[in-house]
């Protein structure tokens, strides 16, 4: 308690100081908060009140943004997720569903959209992208030293809550300890690494500079033995190769070097990726039995409410017991969803990701709409966990507020061009 007082001193003590910094924009805050997420583990200070203290510190970023910039939401994403949130808290207040679990949901999930939102409404041209592209060349290279030493700075470490027994204790694939570093599962890490892919590529300068952080990036990625995260790096580097910024010369250079420079990766390293894949089958075709049994699940899902049948495993996670079948994960993001609080929201989900999807296609193609892609896509693969999910909605919050800046615009350059022609004709 007495680390809990100290933290809250030192953070009203810089709110002068951050008050000052966030004049330059919502990038600032941004650049405030991803180092807390290098250095707290997920589950750190869940112990105190069952909320991350990294998540704490982005609720404080998020009132200073909005105390200073105001709060201006609007747009299809905002409102679905919005139906979402309230609809899960309804269902939980009636008492259908875990309290609990709509409450995380709602601070965790709608305060990162929400600072998404803010980032992306001040964020001058380009910073995010470089603010993002330097995390993830620092993750990236934290995880190779955690696997390389195997070293585990966080196992064990802030214990003292149910979340702290989850996430800390380290997952092995094939005999080999797999990366995680502050994500809590190597799942989660290999998928930030992914989605961070497509801002390394478009703040890069340079053909080379591009590859070397993108073949780091993937190597991170690797130490994870994240087949979801695998599958996604490679999506992000070829949706990347479309990004706004790049003349077509451009892109085909970068696309070659990049497959160049990816294939003689693959060659050298994919047979030890692949035997570490051979070595662990048992476990990979029990949890491919696992994923693609829960789409059993579906039938015996109510449509408002949880389902009967949850269980806690001795491990602490939450496993289900349905039909006499046994669950021990549940690795599909809208199914996972729908068991929690009714099938009509693991549907409306779905909802808000088609929405997403339509910003992120909308010209120009930019990396924060890669990011959301590659995200979604692998979310019917693996559920939203830990930091991913918190900053997966952070960049799907800056992706709704850079399409807004870009219809705004558009829509001034029309009512400019009708007064030009008004004067002209006049």
């Amino acid at each position: 308690m007495d680390l809990l007082l100290l933290i809250a001193v030192a953070a009203v003590s810089a709110i002068p100081l951050i008050w000052l910094a966030l004049r330059a924009g919502g990038h600032i805050g941004l650049a405030l908060w991803l180092p807390s997420t290098l250095v707290l583990p997920y589950w750190a200070g869940a112990q105190w009140g069952g909320v991350s203290l990294s998540v704490v510190w982005l609720l404080f970023l998020t009132i200073m943004l909005i105390a200073r910039n105001g709060l201006h939401l609007a747009g299809a994403p905002t409102a679905i997720l919005t139906v979402l949130l309230l609809g899960v808290l309804t269902t939980s207040v009636l008492g259908l569903a875990s309290v609990r679990s709509a409450a995380a949901l709602v601070v965790y999930w709608g305060i990162a959209y929400v600072f998404g939102r803010l980032v992306g409404e001040t964020a001058p041209e380009g910073s995010v992208s470089r603010i993002l592209s330097w995390y993830g060349i620092s993750l990236a290279t934290l995880a190779l030293v955690e696997w390389v030493w195997d070293l585990h700075p966080f196992v064990n470490s802030w214990s003292g809550s149910n979340s702290a027994t989850v996430w800390s204790a380290l997952q092995v694939r094939g005999g080999l300890t797999r990366s995680e570093w502050t994500m809590g599962h190597s799942i989660p890490l290999g998928l930030v690494l992914a989605l961070l892919i497509p801002f390394v590529y478009r703040a890069s300068r340079t053909v080379w500079s591009r590859l070397l952080a993108t073949l780091l990036l993937m190597a991170g990625i690797a130490v994870t033995f994240s087949r979801a995260a695998l599958l996604a790096g490679g999506l992000a580097i070829l949706l990347s190769l479309f990004i706004e910024g790049r003349d077509r010369r451009g892109r085909a250079t970068s696309a070659t070097v990049l497959a160049i420079g990816v294939m003689g990766a693959v060659a050298y390293f994919g047979g030890s990726i692949l035997e570490v894949f051979s070595d662990a089958t048992a476990e990979i075709g029990a949890g491919d039995e696992n994923r693609w049994g829960i789409l059993g699940l579906v039938q015996h899902i109510p449509m408002f409410g949880q389902i009967d049948g949850i269980i806690e495993l001795p491990d602490g996670r939450m496993g289900l017991d349905v039909a006499g079948v046994v669950y021990r994960s549940l690795d599909n993001a809208p199914i996972l969803m729908a068991v929690q609080f009714g099938l009509i929201w693991g549907v409306v989900l779905v909802v808000v990701a088609v929405s997403l999807v339509r910003c992120a296609l909308r010209q120009p193609w930019r990396p924060e709409g890669v990011a959301v892609v590659v995200s979604l896509v692998s979310m019917f693969l693996v559920a939203f966990l830990t930091y991913h999910a918190v900053l997966f909605w952070i960049v799907a919050g800056i992706l709704a507020s850079t399409v807004m800046r870009e219809n705004e615009r558009r829509a001034e350059y029309a009512d400019e061009e009708v007064r030009i022609g008004l004067v002209a004709n006049g």
